[in-house]
C-alpha cells in the first residue's frame, strides 16, 4: 500500500484516537464530578455523624440534669416534709407551753389570792395579839396592885397566880396554834423546843418589867395550846417543872 493509499486510513485514525481522547477527557470529568460528590457525600455523612454524636451527648447532658434536677427536687420535698414536721412538732410544744404558762399563772393567781388571805389573816392575828397584849397589861396591873395591897410587908411569901386571856386573846392564841400546826410535824417539834428554851430562860434581868412578863405569858399559853393540840402534855409537865424552881423569874405568873 502507498503513502497515499495510507493517508485516508491514518486520518480516520486520527480522528479515532482524537474522539477517545475527548471521550476520556469526559470519562475524567466525569469522574472527578463523581469522586468530588462522593467527597462531599462522605464529608456531608462525617457532619452528620457529627452533629448526631453532639446531639447524643447534648441528649445525655440534657437527660444527666434532668435526674439531678429531680433528685434535687426529691432532696427538697423531703426537706420540705422534714420541716413540716418539725414546725409541727414546734407548734405543738408551743401549745404546749402556752398551756403551761396559763397553769402557772392560775397557780400564781390562787397563790397571790392565798398571800393575801394569809396577809389578812396575819394583820387580823396581829391585831388580836395587840389587843391581848394590852388586855394582859391591864391584868398584870391590876394584879400588881392587889399583890402590892395584899402584903403588908417584904417578909410575905410569894404567892401564884394564873393569868388567863381574855376572849379575844384566847381566840387569837388559838388562831396562831393553828396556823402554826399547818406548819408539819417535825417542824412542830424544833419550834417547841426552841419555844421552851426561850420560857424556862435564865438570863433575864430581874424583876421582869410588865411588857417582858406580859410575852413571857402569851408564850407560856400559846406552847400550852400547841402541846394540847398535838396531845403532847409531857412536854408541858416538863416545862411546868423548871418553871417552878424559877418562880421568882417570873414573878407571880
Amino acid at each position: 500500500m502507498t503513502l497515499e493509499a495510507g493517508q485516508p486510513v491514518l486520518k480516520v485514525n486520527l480522528r479515532k484516537l482524537k474522539q477517545r481522547l475527548i471521550d476520556t477527557d469526559e470519562l475524567i470529568g466525569l469522574y472527578s464530578t463523581a469522586r468530588s460528590r462522593e467527597d462531599f457525600l462522605e464529608q456531608s455523612v462525617l457532619q452528620e455523624r457529627r452533629a448526631k454524636m453532639a446531639a447524643e451527648a447534648a441528649i445525655a447532658e440534657s437527660e444527666s440534669r434532668c435526674r439531678t434536677a429531680l433528685r434535687t427536687v426529691r432532696e427538697r420535698e423531703e426537706d420540705m416534709a422534714v420541716l413540716r414536721q418539725t414546725v409541727c412538732e414546734r407548734e405543738a410544744e408551743a401549745t404546749a407551753l402556752r398551756q403551761t404558762v396559763r397553769d402557772r399563772e392560775a397557780v400564781a393567781t390562787a397563790l397571790r389570792k392565798t398571800i393575801r388571805e394569809r396577809e389578812a389573816e396575819a394583820t387580823a392575828l396581829r391585831q388580836r395579839l395587840s389587843s391581848l397584849e394590852a388586855e394582859m397589861k391591864e391584868a398584870l396591873n391590876a394584879e400588881k396592885d392587889t399583890r402590892l395591897a395584899a402584903q403588908p410587908d417584904a417578909a410575905t411569901p410569894l404567892t401564884s397566880v394564873v393569868i388567863q386571856p381574855s376572849g379575844v386573846g384566847a381566840a387569837s392564841i388559838e388562831v396562831l396554834q393553828k396556823l402554826l400546826s399547818e406548819r408539819g410535824d417535825d417542824w412542830m417539834r424544833e419550834w417547841l423546843s426552841g419555844l421552851a428554851r426561850a420560857i424556862v430562860g435564865t438570863d433575864r434581868c430581874l424583876p421582869l418589867a410588865p411588857p417582858s412578863l406580859q410575852r413571857a405569858v402569851l408564850a407560856c399559853h400559846l406552847f400550852a395550846s400547841c402541846c394540847r393540840e398535838r396531845g403532847d402534855m409531857k412536854r408541858c409537865v416538863a416545862t411546868g417543872s423548871a418553871l417552878e424552881g424559877l418562880r421568882r423569874t417570873y414573878g407571880v405568873a
